[in-house]
């Protein structure tokens, strides 16, 4: 059967019990229903989204595509020999009911797994995962529809690239599989984990023999000790995952706060307690508006009542900032203290000339890209961190120029390689970069480092163009990257004034419209600005929407530069069909008796009347030809640093 519903709200399908939408709710429990429902339409990953039990969802917005909710039932055994068992549950089981029947058996392999929620279908996604067991160690097989092709497949657990609270469900494969059913493979001879000290501790409590019915049990009363009844208190168990880092981190750390749990992932990486440093943060049971942080576990964020999906990942946005500023979890790929554990163990790897004191510069050396040893070593630690969260968002700052020009692992004669060598070392790490995390937005940084080069936006579709962030420098900064690269490209801020490079103030108005050529955005506290330039916010947004597919995709004009006239700067962008065009005009250093400056279009239609946005209706309608040849009259207002745009819309 298969049920499709319409503007449909998802409140009872998400554990935090968000009142959000979706356009369309398809919910089936028989395959081919769904895979013939699937082979009508032509589905984009964008547009739909797979949900089970909800617990690991947390929605902001109503989603204006479809959702898929497979509601497969049925739990029964396909195979067995005199070691294990291999059962194929349905994905729309409830994941306890499906562990809870696994004990009933005497079959090992998820117990350690009990009480938690969501269907068995999410578990694959999630690779859930508790008290030193994860599912993926189990799963044999996932069977389920391919949304492309709306073709019922199988794929091999070893295919599915499970690791900490991940798989390839959750990044190459995001939303183009609707998981069906789940293959487990089970112990009839279950070798009982009970390496965390809490479940060890509870199994003591309890007294009795060690089995799979007492494990259980332990387990649940430790979560009902420490997690809220969703029924009661609306959330999401466990919000954090529990960060990974490199054995010299963990060390530091553990020296700092002796008290840190610290447990053992390889002979490289240790996992962190998120719970212990966010509580450590003060965070444990505190409010934030409608919603809060447990009392009893500080890893579980709660919907006291009302709180809006953004609400909630506000909160977590700060726990995060504290748990950064106080623990000092970061990442700088090409950078390197002389203080660090890494320098003292290979201080070899920094570029440096032989025989010569180096030069530091942000207190940072310069790691040897152009290394292989140095790339391996630095990629394996980049990758231990992406894996240990849901990291979505990257940015590679370079930070400091290169100095010293000089690697230890190059022949005297061969010195001069050093450059090329190391740029290429860069694109190999971006390289392996997006190819282990295709869903990974990559920002790269050319601060310093003269990195926007075709190279990088290979790997990376916005690059920061500077850390000179001040509105009239910029004019002059994007003048010159937009030659080559299209604006889509360049990032762009509002930032706070007096400017942190110049010094100099700039009319809110101007830092909103010169940031609008490139990828729009603020760098700055607004709680901080005056009232006024917080009131301009909301309308440099909604025009931030209204003119960004213009300036991503039409044509860019440059029609004079103030670094040439000492006078004013003007650059405009035309729709590919012509229709449509804004200009952008900076008075940069006004001067006396200008009435209006006269300013030459370029780039539109001389056959067709353009209508000047926001004229009157009769005044403001100018041919191509007109525009193009005669040009318009800007008018002169007294003022350094003002701006003015022009929206024409052909009539």
């Amino acid at each position: 059967m298969i049920e499709v519903k319409e503007d449909y709200s998802l409140k009872p399908y998400n554990t935090f019990a968000i009142d959000v939408k979706c356009r369309y709710f398809v919910e089936s429990d028989e395959e081919e229903a769904l895979r013939a429902f699937v082979a009508d339409y032509e589905w984009q990953p964008s547009e739909v989204l797979i949900l089970g039990g909800g617990s690991n969802f947390l929605f902001t917005e109503d989603f204006t595509g479809t959702v898929f909710y497979p509601a497969m039932q049925g739990k029964e055994v396909i195979k067995e020999d005199e070691e294990e068992v291999w059962v194929r549950i349905g994905a729309g089981v409830e994941w306890d009911d499906f562990v809870a029947w696994t004990v009933e058996q005497g079959w090992g392999g998820v117990e350690n797994l009990s009480f938690i929620p969501g269907h068995v279908g999410a578990a694959p996604v999630q690779n859930v995962g508790a008290y030193g067991m994860e599912a993926g160690e189990r799963i044999d097989r996932v069977e389920a529809i391919a949304l492309d092709k709306a073709i019922q497949v199988e794929i091999a657990g070893k295919d599915c690239r499970f690791a900490y609270r991940d798989s390839i469900f959750k990044r190459e494969w995001k939303n183009r599989y609707i998981i069906t059913r789940v293959v487990f493979r089970l112990s009839k001879k279950p070798e009982f984990r009970l390496d965390y000290g809490a479940l060890r501790s509870e199994l003591e409590k309890m007294g009795g023999e060690v089995n799979l019915t007492n494990i259980r049990q332990a387990v649940i009363r430790i979560r009902r000790s420490k997690l809220p009844d969703v029924a009661e208190i609306p959330n999401a168990g466990s919000f954090f995952k529990n960060p990974v880092v490199s054995r010299e981190q963990a060390d530091r750390l553990l020296a700092e706060y002796p008290g840190m749990p610290v447990y053992e992932v390889d002979d490289a990486c240790c996992k962190l307690a998120a719970g212990w440093m966010i509580e450590q943060c003060g965070w444990k049971g505190r409010t934030w508006g409608k919603a809060g942080v447990h009392d009893k576990q500080a890893l579980v964020l709660v919907n006291r009542g009302g709180a809006s999906g953004i609400e909630i990942t506000r909160l977590a946005n700060e726990i995060r900032k504290s748990v950064f500023m106080k623990f000092g979890i970061w990442m700088e790929p090409e950078m390197i203290s002389p203080d660090s554990e890494l320098y003292k163990e290979h201080p070899d790897w920094a570029i440096a000339v032989k025989g010569r004191t180096g030069t530091l510069s942000r207190n940072q050396y310069v790691l040897d890209f152009s290394r292989k040893d140095v790339r391996d070593c630095i990629y394996e630690k980049i990758r231990a961190i992406l894996n240990s969260a849901n990291i979505e968002y990257v940015k590679w700052d370079m930070n400091r120029q290169l100095t010293d020009l000089g690697s230890l692992a190059l022949p005297a004669d061969r010195q001069g390689e050093l450059s090329h060598r190391y740029v290429l070392g860069v694109y190999e790490m971006q390289e392996r970069l997006t190819q282990d995390f295709p869903d990974l937005l990559l920002e790269n940084c050319s601060g310093g480092g003269a990195r926007f080069d075709p190279g990088m936006l290979y790997y990376s579709p916005q690059i920061w163009c500077s850390d000179d962030t001040d509105a009239i420098e910029r004019l002059g900064i994007q003048e010159g990257t937009a030659l080559i690269y299209p604006l889509s490209a360049m990032g762009a801020h509002v930032s706070d004034c007096p400017n942190h490079t110049v010094g100099r103030n700039t009319p809110f108005k101007t830092r909103g419209e010169v940031a609008l050529a490139g990828t729009f955005g603020y760098e700055l506290d607004i709680t901080k600005i005056a009232k006024e330039e917080q009131e301009q916010i909301p309308q440099q947004t909604a025009m931030y929407h209204k003119y960004n597919d213009l300036v991503r995709e039409g044509d860019y004009y440059r029609i004079a530069s103030y670094r040439e006239n000492h006078f004013y700067d003007c650059y405009m962008v035309v729709s590919k069909d012509k229709k449509e065009a804004l200009v952008t005009f900076v008075t940069v250093h006004a001067r006396p008796n200008y009435h209006s400056l006269k300013v030459r279009l370029q780039g539109l239609n001389p056959n067709l009347d353009y209508r000047l946005e926001g004229g009157m209706e009769n005044e403001c309608v100018y041919g191509g030809d007109l525009l193009m040849n005669a040009g318009m009259l800007v008018p002169s207002e007294q003022g350094d640093y003002r701006s003015y745009l022009y929206h024409f819309v052909a009539d």
